[in-house]
């Protein structure tokens, strides 16, 4: 049996939390899930090509390792939109993130 990983990924944004992170974006649940159902493949796509090579593997590896990407990361991920030190540091740590996976062609 395969895993499809991105049913995996979208599965972890349950309403509750999609709707937590519209409202942070100022956008309704429903066009927080569209968007979600179209930057999850992008991501993931973009991760399966830099870990393509052996070097992008291991900058991957390096980055779960260091990037503070363990199971406190998201242990309340309800909590995680409502404002406050948690909400900035996710922030950060996915700015970050983003720009190592998309390089220069990341805009905020």
């Amino acid at each position: 049996m395969s895993t499809n990983i991105l049913e995996l990924l979208k599965s972890e944004f349950g309403d509750q939390i999609v709707g937590q992170l519209g409202k942070f974006v100022g956008e309704d649940a429903a066009k927080t899930k569209s968007a979600l159902g179209s930057i999850f493949p992008a991501v993931v796509g973009a991760l399966i090509n830099k870990g393509s090579t052996s070097q992008g593997a291991s900058e991957i590896l390096d980055r779960i390792n260091r990037g503070g990407f363990g199971e406190d990361a998201l242990k309340a991920p309800e909590n995680a939109f409502a404002g406050g030190y948690t909400t900035t540091n996710l922030l950060n740590i996915g700015t970050n993130l983003l720009g190592w996976i998309f390089g220069t062609g990341l805009q905020r």
